[in-house]
């Protein structure tokens, strides 16, 4: 009887034993592996996780003002907020969208279209906007539902003070910044500036978490002063228009010239547009006929 017992307490203390060498060998494995990787494979592992969680960024530059002889304002940018997303992120949280369409004013459609595009074609391009150019505010506070891969950028939006007046004149940029009529396009170049870079770190939900390195300084925009008197380019625009109307005219324009030097004070045209408002635009008004039309003597 002594000896089955014998037997069976060996035959115990053999089990224990291969357990226990069992579960040191584990751990030799596992803490050979994190050797490995903290002296042999840091740097691929940090390569793997900057590539997920490091990204570059544009710092969009101020577009110059444009002032009048007076130092008047006719052209300003204004900060502005864009709301964008990583797609594949944001596209899978339909439901938390509620709140986030009800601050933009906005239905789901338009949305739903752009993420079926990126999902045929498995979300290759992972970048989406989803409103341009929003009062900070309101981008606060859609940034603040923390709906997974939302994003803001600063980005700048022009105003013109002196409205219709000066429209011919000044033209207006496009959404993305770039002069496409008048003085605007004309010197495009020196009032665009040019970005910076930099990088920063996102957390799984590309929220940002820290700024890591400025890689090009942005440099704004050049000002531009031109000739023009605003507040008489102001008075002959209501001029102009009254004249228009009473005599049945189909437009007309107003040049004011100092003799003395040459410098246009006022430069306007008819019928108008406000640059301000771009549900405006019609093409066929934007062309300055003081300069591009041949007028007779």
């Amino acid at each position: 009887m002594r000896s089955q017992d014998e037997q069976h307490t060996r035959r115990t203390l053999v089990r224990q034993r291969w357990a226990l060498g069992l579960i040191i060998g584990l751990f030799a494995v596992l803490a050979g592996k994190l050797v490995f990787i903290q002296i042999y494979g840091h740097e691929k592992l940090r390569e793997e996780a900057n590539a997920r969680h490091v990204r570059s960024i544009d710092t969009l530059p101020v577009r110059g003002p444009i002032y009048d002889r007076n130092k008047r304002l006719l052209a300003v940018s204004t900060p502005v907020d864009t709301v964008w997303a990583q797609a594949k992120l944001f596209c899978n949280a339909r439901p938390q969208w509620g709140a986030m369409l009800e601050l933009l004013n906005a239905g789901s459609a338009e949305l739903e279209e752009r993420c079926a595009r990126r999902e045929a074609k498995d979300y290759k391009q992972n970048f989406m906007y989803v409103q341009r150019q929003l009062p900070p505010s309101v981008a606060e506070k859609v940034k603040a539902l923390e709906i997974p891969g939302i994003s803001l950028q600063r980005e700048y939006k022009r105003f013109y003070p002196s409205g219709p007046a000066a429209g011919h004149l000044i033209g207006f940029t496009n959404i993305d910044g770039k002069g496409q009529e008048g003085i605007e396009q004309e010197f495009n170049d020196s009032l665009k500036g040019k970005p910076g870079k930099q990088i920063v770190h996102r957390d799984s939900k590309g929220r940002f978490v820290e700024f890591v390195e400025q890689v090009n300084a942005v440099e704004n925009g050049e000002p531009l002063e031109l000739s023009i008197d605003s507040r008489l380019q102001y008075l002959a625009s209501g001029y102009l228009e009254a004249a228009v109307r009473k005599h049945g005219a189909r437009g007309g324009s107003v040049v004011l010239i100092d003799v003395r030097t040459g410098e246009i004070l006022v430069m306007v045209d008819s019928p108008q547009f406000n640059p301000n408002d771009r549900r405006s635009f019609k093409p066929e008004l934007f062309r300055n006929r003081a300069v591009t039309d041949v007028q007779e003597p």
